[in-house]
């Protein structure tokens, strides 16, 4: 019976130990403090809040206080992933206006940035998996599907993509109005460049025929 008790105990340890829900990372914080390679706490839900722990003990923060996360897997450090609370915005392509949301801060991961854009996507939910940390995209599970966003350089606010697979018109017309600062991409836009829908599932279940990555790397509002 001893031996038994034992073995039972190893396996719920072992499943314990498995189903333990943290990742690696570099916290940096808005008044310039960085704490490297601390466990952290990924959450069913991510909301205001940060926990992580230091050599063992526990500590939590208040999303506000970060200025950037850098994550990975123990088993896969060389695949990095970059976090940031960010506030949300929309933007009225017919009118030009800019409306900031002063109610809406959401965790974003990095998809892609070049030198005057960034592209983040809006994530609610993050899981450790065999040798990968899985993200869920959207705003929540009663709001499944990708969430794009673009952040231009020196602004604070990530401004939602009009995003619609099935109206690539749609879509289209607000990147033309969203970066109508730099022409010579917009040029390219009209001309049904970054567009593919062959390649639409490039990112596995999540279908995007728009290559949002390439148009903030090529975007410069300054030729």
């Amino acid at each position: 019976m001893n031996r038994l008790l034992a073995s039972l105990l190893c396996v719920f340890i072992a499943m314990a130990i498995q189903a333990k829900n943290t990742a690696c990372a570099n916290i940096s914080l808005t008044d310039g403090t960085v704490m490297e390679n601390v466990e952290l706490e990924l959450p069913r839900v991510w909301t205001n809040e940060v926990k992580y722990a230091i050599d063992g003990k526990k500590e939590k923060l208040k999303s506000e206080q970060v200025d950037y996360m850098i994550i990975w897997h123990k088993d896969t450090p060389d695949n990095k992933s970059c976090l940031r609370y960010l506030q949300c915005g929309d933007f009225d392509r017919k009118t030009g206006e800019y409306k900031p949301n002063k109610k809406k801060k959401e965790w974003f991961m990095l998809e892609s940035a070049g030198e005057h854009l960034a592209l983040w996507i809006m994530f609610w939910q993050a899981k450790v998996k065999a040798d990968k940390i899985e993200l869920k995209l959207g705003d929540g599970p009663s709001f499944p599907g990708t969430a794009y966003y673009f952040q231009k350089k020196g602004d604070s606010v990530a401004y939602k993509i009009a995003f619609d697979p099935a109206r690539p018109g749609m879509v289209r017309d607000w990147l033309k109005a969203f970066l109508s600062d730099d022409p010579e991409l917009v040029e390219r836009i009209t001309d049904k460049g970054y567009f593919n829908r062959r390649k639409a599932l490039r990112h596995g279940n999540d279908y995007n025929p728009f290559f949002f990555e390439d148009i903030a790397v090529d975007y410069n509002p300054k030729k």
